[in-house]
């Protein structure tokens, strides 16, 4: 992760721990990943697919609830799918 990379950047730079200098530039230099979209598909897929509330966290429900229930949640699955692929 980004302490691994400050790590090694100090250490190349000759330091024995972990620099101010080198955490800046590997949290500057940090790029998400694009994974983060698929993720959130196979989420609200599961969430689809869950037939019982019951079985849902609080949190889960929250933002069901937040995107405007199961036919919303239908249509950012689409739209989520659309730029997946």
């Amino acid at each position: 992760g980004i302490v691994g990379r400050a790590l090694r950047r100090s250490l190349l730079a000759g330091e024995t721990g972990v620099t101010r200098e080198a955490l800046s530039e590997a949290i500057s230099g940090f790029l998400p990943s694009t994974e983060g979209l698929e993720k959130e598909l196979q989420e609200w897929a599961a969430v689809l697919e869950c037939t019982d509330r019951e079985f849902l966290p609080p949190e889960i429900i929250g933002k069901l609830e937040g995107l405007g229930g199961r036919t919303k949640l239908q249509e950012r699955l689409s739209a989520l799918r659309r730029m997946v692929e």
